[in-house]
């Protein structure tokens, strides 16, 4: 029943979510790396995002590697799979980019997340899903908020092509994080 009710809450996210951001651009400027800069130059700020986005997807892909070893909740799973896949493709453009503008490539998670990996490391079954989900949603929303400044704010063409791209699938993960968490908390 328990896993009925999540799988219903995942699919119903799904269902709620336009299609138009569960399928991100395919042929931006920024997957064929043409995307060019408004400044010879990266920012600080433009630096900042970058790195913190590769950070945050290397931390992402290693939570969701955690999931089949911590759980067998399908939508938990199924939110792993996805942000497996997303984050993994995600790194390597950022990465392509990072290189491109001479910006230092970080090779770890931040410390922060690398505590929370620790933590996730350490649960199973449910309190796996709740924290894991928890962790999502958090990370999520203070990388979109991050990802809007930058999109608003950064000087570099092609870091706020990534960005522009980057935002529409960290709202997906977002909302669809949201439904397993509210799924998970039910009585």
């Amino acid at each position: 029943m328990k896993k009925t009710l999540i799988s219903a809450a995942c699919a119903l996210s799904l269902a709620a979510t336009p299609a138009s951001a569960l399928a991100a651009p395919a042929h931006s400027a920024w997957e064929h790396g043409t995307a060019a800069t408004t400044t010879s130059t990266v920012s600080a700020q433009d630096s900042a995002w970058l790195q913190s986005a590769i950070q945050g997807d290397l931390a992402a892909v290693q939570a969701a590697q955690l999931a089949p070893q911590r759980t067998s909740n399908p939508a938990a799973l199924g939110l792993a799979n996805w942000i497996l896949k997303d984050h993994t493709r995600l790194l390597q453009r950022a990465e392509q980019v990072a290189t491109k503008l001479g910006v230092t490539i970080p090779t770890t998670a931040s410390a922060p997340e690398q505590a929370q990996l620790a933590t996730l490391a350490g649960l199973t079954g449910r309190s796996f899903v709740a924290t894991f989900a928890a962790y999502e949603i958090t990370d999520h929303q203070q990388f979109i908020a991050m990802t809007q400044q930058e999109i608003a704010g950064g000087t570099s063409g092609m870091v706020r092509a990534a960005a522009r791209f980057y935002l529409p699938i960290m709202e997906r993960h977002l909302r669809t994080a949201q439904g397993v968490e509210a799924a998970v908390n039910k009585p």
